[in-house]
């Protein structure tokens, strides 16, 4: 198997110097040699079918009609269902999911019936076309088979070809004729898309050819004349590309001298003829169109016209046709084009502006947005498809003016106690001015819509604390609106707080708590002079402070307002009893304590008394005979101990009983023995006896003497 690519401005001479006409447009060709098929075959009815290609009948070297059948499959050939009996000339569709072959002849006869493959074997569905003919035109329309035209001559002869149009429907069996074709042919290229029948050429009769080019509708049965080719042409292959129609090989004679395995198009209203050819020339192949591709199968091959189990493919790349505009919009500062893919390499975009800007871009999408226009400008856009042939057919010329809504608005909300002010300001105007807004709010009970004309802000008032409310604001212009910018906002009101003081020994602890979410200033001060000015974010703090009395102020913020509370906080603890030691010297009581937590001074009282009031910690009480009490209290501003209690007995003998009376443990009696005081009186003599007996005494008194120290709490 060959394969060969042809390149442009190849020319194939067969019998003398030739002048092909070649155009300047731009196309290419590809042309490969597949697998031959088993045998030699000319004019077979030709099908793709599941997914293989079909070789039904045709002639073979003598020439013999055959019955047989070659499918083409995975790049190979095999032996398919034979036909009840030969056939050359016939046609093959595919209808519903089946094959079915139409018309044909043989030695015998003309075949005017419509076989069907079911499935290894051929039956007949149909014997009764109104005019049996074969090398006929074959398609189906509307569930309904057409054949037109056709030889329905046997022999040598010069008669002309069929003329009729006769129609069979699938539905009822039934055939009938329903026209004519401008002229009679047979041998036709041909190719149907489903909605127009493509015939170019044929066998007219009198042995001649036509150029004629016709497009047949069988919507309204009726045939359009197009150019026509150069010369009269029969027995060529016709493929059909992107909305142009081709054809390859075929009995064509240029100038009277036949040009084998010619192949020209027919693009916008013209024939070219790019002197392309195909790898191997033919005349009266099959041939059958697979997506792109067109498929040669057998024929004549030329000069010689032996014939050929050659099996060849061709493609044809033509510059791109006209792009269609499916949609066009402007926007803001926008144009956005869209268009039907055509199956181009890609598009050159041209556009120009009234206000002299212009520029071409490329894109290989089939739409694209321009931006960074000037909205109120007029554009004008054109699009080029091109391939690696070249340049198509430009689109039509599209004039636009970007314009635009305006953009959404920048909003926000500016909170306040029990009220809302809703502020906006445009951002873009979409090129027109803006005429006013639209503002809209809900949440809880509160439902509002209105056209608040072109003002920039609005408040809201009695709304409701912790709600939630989302608002909108919607700008027009002469457009139209804009998007809607929404925010969402809870309302709120002053905070209500609360502010306790908690004395501790390390410091004075301030918390506090707050009815709505807030800032906190808070303010200590103390005799006029400000001490501390804290901005807080929590809820309590640990001020280490001296003793004393402070004014301490708590503000909570927020965009309702300021709310505050005060306290008047004496800043003190509770002295412990003091520790108390007593000593004697005469009739002097010598009273010392130790320095006492939180205290600021001391009072002294002797029975009841206020007897000193000192920052000291000691004090002397002069002593009289009888009963003392003395008591020492530890104080500060704001608290007093428990009172230290001593009880002082003093007698005439100058014999002393202390009694600490502030414990209730009697363990806590202490007897003191205290020398009596030795007086001289001037002029007094005493004899001996009477200093035995006062020394007895001593004696016996010194013996009871106690001091007796009671705590007691």
């Amino acid at each position: 198997m060959r394969k060969r690519v042809i390149s442009l401005l190849l020319v194939f001479l067969i019998l003398s110097p030739l002048t092909i006409l070649i155009s300047s447009s731009n196309v290419a060709f590809e042309c490969n040699e597949l697998q031959s098929l088993p045998i030699p075959i000319q004019d077979p009815a030709v099908a793709y079918y599941n997914g293989s290609i079909y070789v039904i009948g045709g002639n073979t070297a003598g020439p013999y009609p055959v019955p047989n059948v070659y499918v083409y499959s995975d790049g190979k050939w095999v032996q398919g269902p034979s036909l009840p009996f030969a056939l050359a000339g016939a046609r093959a569709v595919v209808y519903d999911g089946s094959l079915y072959v139409v018309g044909g002849a043989n030695f015998t006869n003309i075949f005017g019936g419509v076989l069907k493959l079911q499935g290894d074997h051929w039956v007949v569905v149909s014997n009764s076309m109104p005019r049996p003919v074969y090398n006929e035109i074959v398609f189906v329309y509307n569930n309904e088979l057409y054949v037109v035209g056709g030889a329905n001559f046997t022999g040598f002869t010069i008669s002309p070809p069929s003329d009729l149009i006769q129609v069979y429907s699938f539905q009822t069996g039934q055939w009938e004729i329903i026209g004519k074709t401008p002229q009679p042919l047979s041998d036709s290229g041909y190719f149907f898309n489903g909605t127009v029948l493509y015939v170019v050429g044929g066998y007219i009769g009198y042995a001649d050819d036509t150029a004629c080019v016709y497009e047949y509708f069988p919507a309204n049965n009726s045939w359009v004349k197009l150019t026509p080719l150069s010369s009269g042409i029969e027995g060529e292959a016709l493929g059909y590309q992107q909305g142009v129609i081709y054809i390859v090989g075929g009995y064509f004679f240029n100038h009277g001298i036949i040009d084998p395995g010619v192949v020209a198009y027919y693009y916008n209203g013209s024939w070219y003829y790019p002197g392309f050819v195909e790898s191997v020339p033919t005349e009266y192949s099959g041939y059958v169109q697979v997506g792109d591709t067109l498929y040669i199968v057998g024929g004549n091959e030329l000069p010689s016209q032996d014939f050929t189990n050659a099996f060849q493919s061709i493609k044809i790349e033509l510059p791109p046709p006209r792009p269609n505009l499916v949609y066009y919009t402007a926007g803001n500062g926008t144009v956005t084009l869209v268009w039907d893919d055509n199956s181009s390499s890609g598009y050159y975009i041209n556009y120009w502006g009234n206000n002299g800007q212009r520029g071409s871009i490329i894109t290989y999408s089939t739409s694209y947005t321009f931006s960074n226009l000037v909205d109120g400008v007029t554009y004008h856009f054109q699009i080029i498809p091109f391939n690696k042939v070249g340049n198509g057919t430009p689109s039509e010329i599209i004039t636009l003016t970007p314009f635009s809504v305006p953009n959404t608005p920048l909003v926000k909300v500016k909170l306040g106690d029990k009220n809302a002010t809703v502020m906006w300001r445009p951002t873009f105007n979409g090129g027109f001015p803006i005429e006013g807004y639209y503002l809209f709010i809900e949440g809880g009970n509160l439902r509002f819509e209105e056209n608040v004309g072109n003002i920039s802000s609005y408040t809201f008032t009695n709304l409701t604390p912790g709600v939630t409310y989302r608002v909108g604001v919607i700008a027009y212009n002469e457009f139209g609106n804009s998007s809607p910018a929404e925010v969402e906002f809870v309302a709120i009101t002053k905070a209500n707080v609360s502010l306790v003081a908690t004395r501790l020994v390390n410091g004075l602890l301030l918390s506090w708590n707050s009815s709505q979410p807030s800032k906190f200033i808070l303010i200590v001060s103390s005799n006029g002079k400000m001490l501390e000015n804290l901005s807080l974010s929590n809820y309590s703090i640990l001020l280490n402070l001296p003793f004393g009395t402070y004014n301490v102020t708590l503000e909570a913020v927020n965009q309702a307002g300021i709310q505050s509370t005060s306290l008047l906080v004496n800043y003190y603890l509770v002295p412990p009893l003091p520790q108390v030691q007593i000593t004697l010297e005469g009739n002097l009581l010598n009273v010392n304590w130790t320095d006492t937590p939180y205290a600021t001074y001391y009072l002294v009282y002797v029975n009841g008394t206020l007897f000193e009031n000192t920052t000291l910690n000691h004090v002397t009480v002069p002593l009289t005979p009888g009963k003392t009490g003395v008591q020492i209290v530890a104080g500060n501003a704001l608290y007093h101990s428990e009172p230290q209690i001593y009880t002082v007995y003093l007698s005439s003998y100058s014999n002393v009983v202390i009694t600490d009376t502030t414990s209730t443990d009697a363990n806590s009696t202490i007897v003191h023995s205290i020398l009596p005081v030795t007086s001289t009186v001037d002029g007094l003599s005493i004899n001996l006896t009477t200093a035995l007996v006062i020394l007895v005494l001593f004696i016996v008194s010194l013996a009871i003497i106690m001091v007796v120290i009671e705590r007691e709490k």
